[in-house]
């Protein structure tokens, strides 16, 4: 006996082509929401990469900055120290001097 399959009715075969549309939709819609997440994700990576290295251009400038500031600060203060020893020299000289004037008036005196 052969047997024949029944024939199926228009809502019937109308459900089954709009389930198998939806399906093909749902997978091509998960696979497009995938790709835009892995997008997301490069993107995400690539601004925190370029924020890192401009934070760390900055952080290098602002050092660089403070190594010319304490260079600038050593220079005046050994340009001061330089005019302190000149002065103190001068003054040492006067009072040799002064000294060796008093000495010499001592002598007159004596």
């Amino acid at each position: 006996m052969v047997f024949g399959r029944k024939k199926e009715t228009t809502e019937v075969k109308v459900a089954r082509a709009v389930g198998r549309a939806a399906g093909k939709a749902a997978q091509v819609g998960g696979k497009a929401a995938a790709t835009a997440a892995r997008a997301g994700r490069a993107t995400r990576n690539a601004a925190a990469k370029v924020g890192d290295a401009v934070s760390r251009r900055r952080k290098a400038a602002k050092r660089a900055a403070a190594r010319r500031k304490v260079r600038n600060a050593l220079e005046r203060a050994g340009q001061t120290l330089k005019t302190v020893g000149k002065a103190a020299a001068a003054a040492g000289l006067s009072a040799a001097a002064v000294a060796a004037a008093s000495k010499i008036a001592r002598r007159r005196r004596r």
